[in-house]
């Protein structure tokens, strides 16, 4: 009964906020969970009844950190396949319309990638010269990634550079 109710919550979290999973418990019950779930991607072994939330996070950090650092290969292969299949939008001037019709499931940014812009009267990015004017949006970039998870997309963030050259910004479209 626990296992099953406990199976049931994490299936309803992960439905709710789909992000990659560690699973933390014993080895009799971490077996129930972990091969239930594709996105799991760690466990952290052992009795955890009395173990507080800042030492399971430390605990559980270093499983995270090795799934980030495969993020970004993960996200360029995505990318490259939504090009095959005319589910790809790069540019700012493309995506941001795209996201806020909640188009994009994924969006690929370049870290350092910001830019102070305002819309025009037919809803394109004119970039500008005072980001504290009050018609300027101080970063566009962030609005877009805001926007794209609102919608329930998710957002990569990879190295400057890793994107094609002058578009800093990518999208996997969902249609």
């Amino acid at each position: 009964m626990w296992s099953r109710d406990v199976g049931q919550r994490l299936r309803a979290e992960h439905a709710e906020r789909p992000l990659p999973t560690v699973v933390a418990g014993v080895q009799r019950s971490v077996r129930r969970f972990a091969p239930q779930h594709d996105d799991t991607i760690g466990v952290v072994a052992g009795n955890h009844d009395r173990t507080n939330a800042s030492d399971l996070h430390h605990a559980a950090w270093p499983l995270v950190t090795d799934w980030l650092r495969t993020d970004a290969p993960r996200a360029l292969g995505q990318l490259e396949h939504a090009r095959s299949t005319n589910c790809y939008a790069g540019g700012i001037d493309e995506i941001w319309p795209l996201a806020n019709d909640g188009r994009i499931d994924t969006l690929v940014v370049e870290s350092g990638y910001s830019l102070a812009a305002r819309i025009d009267d037919n809803g394109q990015i004119v970039p500008a010269d005072d980001p504290t004017h009050p018609e300027v949006h101080d970063d566009i970039i962030d609005d877009t990634i805001e926007t794209v998870l609102q919608h329930g997309g998710t957002t990569i963030i990879v190295n400057d550079d890793t994107l094609d050259a002058g578009q800093r910004i990518a999208a996997i479209l969902r249609y």
